[in-house]
């Protein structure tokens, strides 16, 4: 069940925070948003599975899994009036993100294999963490 989207109208900055390492990033690394999100949805979904009761209308049904929440946003990334010229190459701040979603081998699980980066998305009252699932 989808949760209602998340309206506001702070000004404080949403940001990203990353948990774990992340491509050529460290632990604690920030990437701060210069537009909040306009539209920033969570849904939830869980798996159930129907008893095998014949003559049921409606079966029993029993928890199988929970598949964990996600986060959908649209995010808006505008350097025109950024005040120096470095930061004025908005494909800079769309690989910080994407770097985001990448695994780094200082992030070895139990399978010896890099686990994916966690991050925290941090905005007002929400406070999310996750990691990427798609970029796009």
């Amino acid at each position: 069940m989808a949760e209602p989207p998340i309206a506001s109208s702070s000004r404080a900055k949403a940001l990203f925070k990353a948990l774990d390492y992340s491509l050529g990033q460290g632990k604690g690394h920030e990437v701060k948003l210069q537009f909040n999100p306009t539209k920033l949805t969570i849904n939830r979904s869980v798996q159930w599975k129907a008893s095998e009761a014949k003559g049921v209308e409606v079966p029993q049904q029993e928890f199988v899994r929970n598949d964990g929440r996600t986060l959908s946003m649209e995010l808006f990334i505008d350097t025109y009036e950024a005040e120096n010229e470095a930061d004025k190459d908005a494909s800079k701040k769309v690989q910080e993100l994407e770097n985001l979603t990448l695994p780094d081998e200082r992030n070895v699980g139990g399978d010896h294999r890099p686990d994916p980066p966690r991050v925290q998305f941090v905005w007002e009252k929400v406070n999310f963490t996750a990691v990427f699932k798609s970029f796009n």
